[in-house]
């Protein structure tokens, strides 16, 4: 008898155990990623089982069109109006427990931060001809003078030809000195730590390799950048490498690595062609 209490108040401990834990709004993983460029951001949020009727909430706005990939797994595609960077409270009313009971509504629901990183995720312009894409350009290298980032630049091939004198005046409003205009050939390389240049040197021929290491926030950074023409003598090809790891493209233009120190990993990769078509690349992370 005293066994079969003891037994009988175990199991009451755990049903209580796991009706307390799914009766919490538990999100594992929200993380934002690119679809392609000129869509919104596709969202994706693991966590409990969601209920047939399911409400979410970006701030104040009720999303309509959300999908179901994956039992405890639902996505949706950032609306318009979020385009913009902001800090979203992402919220979800009638959250179903193991019992298929409701168990919570917007009153006192607990919400989750939607960080997004003021960096283009999703492009507003089209990129089918070289102006939209000179635009987009100007419009990204604006976005890096974030205190939180660490900005990692290296010029691969050839980046010269259309660097033009409003790249050049860019280069300069986000703290850049170094002038790529005629400079054929020419390595590159340049870290802006919390808006601020740490480090930017042009190479002196088109023959010439730049490199740097340094130790910046615990983090082993190691910059290559060489020419079309110092590759061809035998240079290694340009690289941003932290911690072990090459985060850069490595696709002629130049190559950016954004590093989030709030966040503590690379949040962006990509490319711009600037000898031949300013074509932008964003490599998929992981």
């Amino acid at each position: 008898m005293l066994l079969f209490a003891i037994a009988l108040v175990l199991y009451a401990l755990v049903v209580v155990y796991f009706y307390v834990q799914n009766r919490q709004l538990l999100v594992l993983d929200i993380s934002p990623r690119v679809v392609n460029i000129g869509s919104n951001d596709l969202i994706v949020i693991r966590g409990r089982n969601f209920a047939d009727d399911f409400t979410l909430w970006l701030n104040d706005l009720e999303v309509q069109n959300i999908y179901r990939t994956g039992r405890n797994q639902i996505s949706f595609y950032l609306p318009d109006e979020f385009n913009s960077p902001q800090d979203i409270n992402v919220s979800i009313e009638n959250l179903r427990d193991e019992g298929a009971t409701a168990c919570c509504n917007r009153s006192n629901i607990t919400t989750i931060t939607l960080q997004l990183p003021p960096v283009i995720y999703s492009s507003p312009y089209q990129l089918d001809n070289i102006e939209e894409r000179r635009a987009f350009m100007m419009d990204y290298l604006g976005r890096l003078t974030n205190e939180d980032y660490i900005v990692f630049i290296v010029a691969s091939d050839e980046t010269s030809r259309l660097f033009d004198e409003l790249l050049e005046q860019k280069f300069r409003s986000i703290g850049l000195s170094e002038s790529l205009i005629g400079q054929w050939r020419h390595s590159y390389a340049a870290i802006i730590d919390g808006g601020y240049v740490i480090f930017e040197k042009l190479g002196s021929s088109n023959y010439c390799v730049v490199e740097n290491s340094i130790v910046l926030d615990d983090l082993a950074v190691s910059l290559i950048s060489a020419g079309l023409d110092a590759m061809m003598l035998g240079s290694s090809p340009s690289r941003i490498t932290i911690n072990n790891i090459d985060h850069a493209l490595g696709h002629r233009g130049l190559n950016i690595v954004i590093f989030d120190k709030r966040l503590g990993h690379v949040i962006d990769s990509v490319s711009f062609d600037a000898h031949y078509d300013l074509t932008f690349r964003r490599k998929v992370l992981q």
